[in-house]
């Protein structure tokens, strides 16, 4: 009897042991899961940032964003484009900046950077800033178009990988939200492990003491209450739970498995798993279970492959997996915890489709079709195979914008794209590039038939009515093609190619095709400089033009002043542009009388204000064009001003280039003498660029000679034009005239031209081109 009771008082403080690790491991259980429910709702708030990040850097940085706005100015050299250019690439770094600022808590933000990826953008940004001044600056020197594309040159190999990239963790967001979840509930699998250290010892010694003693009543509590926090734990999970055994029939559910499929939970206990799958899916199942069973390990299921489950309305869900096994040999439990993973996937797939198609017209977009693209022109470099691109660009979209709001410009290009797709071929890929282009790739199609198809969908369009509200407007389609076949280089070039056939297409009375020749590129040279009116009108009228000096230096170091030669300067909103990119369109279209005109009352005036500030010896030298020294109205407002007294004749110099002078040699020389006669001075520009230059200088009554800077520059290594620069000087100086040496670039030309005997010396190596206002800071 005593052995009995002893018994019993171990068993009871072995019970009250394990009851109590029971208790604890239920209330750390509880604690898990509040922590993981928070943590939770942080990760999903921080990942949507990303996301959205993530997204909106695609958009700038995509061919959508800034490479488009690059290709554009350096194909049409508009000033529109050089300002979205500098828009999205401010976003784009802001958008790093985020990531940066995400990336702390961001694995996948950590591993874009770990991959040199947000640097890689970083680089290209900058290579595409460094090459957008390249053809700026090449276009302020009108440059041609095609010299302008040789030159600037992106490797887009980084750009590229980049953007695959920002749309592989755009796709994959999801998934990495699944993995995190499931990475919870494994925990939670581990704590049920953890348990089974008290419970299953726990029901053994509760038999044992059943078995010694009877009339104990507690123990029978003891193994209800145990139950109920089993039940307690299943029903307060996060995930629905479903257990089964190797039959397949379900033998416990929490209240989260009867609310995701719409059963009660008796009906899911007279159930079996395989009515929660879908027909197609739920054949096989038993022989997996079976394999299951009797290999038993923790898996989860839909990291590669779609999971679908069915409720009890017929609905199909996909979900996601974590299952594990519980139990002895002959018990085996086979536990499932589930997931509805329907929205996320189809927040995936959204994401997919946003990164590849446009918002607005449902259409593949720019970054996308480029891709396509570039595999075409791949795989006609293979196969020999032809191909045509299209480019597609509205005509008289712009009025619909303007008379009826950007609403009507959106369902227009709506209904648009549905009558290109209708009549397009299957094969064939459309694409929105933005704003009202388009682009059309005719795979494995001759240049024939994609003529004959362009033109049908021009009569299409012209058929096409758009109503809106109380107004009807019809469009038109300017349509530029471009062959792809083995001799192709890049897409860039295809897409090239066909943007300036679209404008000659447009130029020559839109709504009508052009297949791309050389001769077109010529074509937006003239455009461009047709562009240049508008803007020099502009800058006249609102007085955008600014003067800027150089120094012109003597070699004589005795003498204690400097002259200056006064150059103009076009000021755009902050942006100030050199006179290569107007004057030429000045000159060839009759504005640059009215350019000198401005500059010549600017200088006087200047002078005039600040005549005390500077040496009594100082002159300012002003550039004439050839058509101004025959324009009357020039000499009258210049005899003017040297007769009002205001300025004194001898602080100022006129010059006019070498070629101009002898092209208007009968102007010039009487230009020369009217102006010599106020005491004023005269110098020849540029000389020894003309073919008879020192035939001619006898003949024009000047006082200085400019020599050309083409000689000057390599004076050091050219042997030659170290002679020519001696010969100009020496007969100037023979015929009593003093000698200025342009394109001084270095101390060593500088020095060279002294032992010549040159005068005076002007160059970016004496001094930089600067307002003309720095000059009052000299004192």
């Amino acid at each position: 009897m005593k052995k009995l009771k002893l018994i019993q008082i171990v068993i009871l403080v072995a019970i009250l042991f394990l009851t109590s690790g029971w208790l604890w491991f239920i209330q750390s259980t509880g604690k898990v899961y509040s922590q993981v429910n928070n943590s939770w709702n942080l990760y999903i708030e921080h990942e949507t940032k990303v996301t959205e990040t993530l997204l909106a850097l695609n958009a700038h940085l995509g061919y959508g964003g800034m490479i488009h706005n690059f290709k554009n100015y350096v194909i049409r050299g508009d000033s529109k484009y050089l300002e979205l250019f500098k828009h999205d690439v401010s976003h784009i770094h802001l958008n790093i900046k985020t990531l940066e600022l995400l990336g702390a808590s961001s694995q996948e933000v950590k591993n874009l950077d770990s991959l040199g990826l947000l640097k890689a953008i970083k680089l290209t940004v900058d290579d595409y800033e460094e090459q957008l001044e390249v053809a700026f600056s090449m276009y302020q020197t009108e440059e041609l178009l095609a010299d302008i594309d040789d030159t600037v040159k992106v490797d887009d190999k980084q750009a590229l990988k980049a953007l695959e990239a920002l749309r592989e963790q755009i796709v994959k967001r999801s998934n990495l939200i699944q993995k995190a979840t499931s990475l919870s509930f494994s925990k939670a699998n581990q704590l049920l492990s953890r348990g089974q250290i008290f419970a299953i010892p726990l029901i053994i010694l509760t038999a044992l003491l059943i078995y010694y003693i009877r009339q104990i009543r507690k123990s029978n509590d003891g193994a209800v209450r145990a139950q109920k926090w089993v039940d307690t734990l299943l029903d307060t999970a996060p995930e629905a739970t479903i257990c089964s055994n190797s039959s397949g029939e379900i033998i416990r559910v929490n209240n989260e498995a009867v609310s995701l499929f719409g059963y009660t939970s008796q009906e899911l206990l007279t159930m079996k798993v395989e009515a929660l799958i879908p027909r197609r899916f739920s054949t096989p199942h038993p022989k997996l279970r079976d394999s299951y069973f009797k290999h038993p390990k923790t898996r989860k299921m839909s990291d590669k492959t779609e999971l679908f489950a069915l409720k009890k309305n017929g609905d199909e869900i996909e979900v996601s997996i974590n299952l594990s096994m519980a139990g002895n040999d002959e018990d085996k439990v086979a536990i499932a915890t589930i997931r509805d993973v329907t929205d996320a996937h189809k927040t995936t797939r959204e994401l997919a489709y946003q990164a590849t198609h446009d918002g607005l017209t449902g259409l593949m977009n720019r970054a996308e079709f480029e891709v396509q693209l570039k595999q075409t022109v791949l795989l006609a470099k293979r196969t020999k195979q032809q191909s045509v691109l299209c480019f597609l660009d509205l005509d008289q979209f712009k009025i619909v914008n303007d008379t009826s709001g950007h609403a009507a410009g959106d369902e227009l290009l709506k209904q648009i794209s549905q009558v290109f797709t209708s009549h397009l071929r299957e094969t064939d890929i459309l694409a929105r590039l933005g704003g009202d282009e388009f682009a059309v790739l005719m795979i494995n199609c001759d240049l024939s038939d994609a003529v004959e198809k362009a033109e049908s969908l021009i009569a299409l369009v012209s058929d096409f009515h758009f109503p809106w509200e109380d107004q009807h407007f019809t469009i038109g389609v300017s349509i530029g093609i471009s062959l792809i076949d083995k001799n192709t280089a890049t897409e860039q070039d295809v897409l090239k190619y066909a943007d300036i056939a679209c404008y000659a297409a447009k130029d020559a009375g839109r709504s009508r095709v052009h297949v791309y020749r050389e001769s077109d590129e010529k074509l937006m040279l003239q455009h461009s400089e047709l562009l240049w009116v508008a803007r020099i009108n502009d800058a006249l009228e609102q007085d955008k033009f600014c003067l800027y000096v150089q120094e012109i230096s003597p070699t004589d170091s005795s003498l204690e002043h400097v002259n200056y030669e006064v150059l103009i300067r076009l000021n755009d909103d902050g942006t100030i542009i050199p006179p290569g990119a107007f004057l030429p369109s000045a000159e060839r279209y009759g504005l640059i009388s009215k350019i000198d005109y401005w500059v010549i009352n600017e200088t006087f005036e200047w002078v005039a204000r600040h005549a005390d500030s500077l040496h009594k010896d100082t002159h300012f030298s002003l550039n004439l064009s050839g058509r101004s020294m025959g324009d009357s109205h020039v000499l009258e407002q210049i005899e003017s001003w040297l007769s009002s007294g205001k300025v004194c004749p001898s602080r100022i110099h006129f010059e006019v280039t070498e070629t101009m002078a002898i092209a208007n040699l009968h102007d010039a020389n009487n230009f020369i003498k009217a102006i010599k006669e106020h005491g004023c001075g005269f110098s020849l520009d540029d000389f020894g660029s003309g073919l008879s230059s020192f035939g001619y200088l006898k003949n024009l009554n000047v006082d200085t000679l400019k020599i050309d800077g083409l000689f000057v520059r390599d004076i050091l290594d050219d042997p030659i034009d170290a002679a020519m620069v001696e010969s100009i000087n020496n007969i100037g100086h023979v015929m009593g005239m003093k000698t200025i040496a342009e394109f001084v670039e270095n101390d060593a030309i500088a020095e060279k031209l002294r032992l010549l005997g040159v005068d005076f010396l002007q160059g970016y190596g004496i001094h930089k081109p600067a307002p003309i206002d720095h000059l009052l800071l000299k004192g």
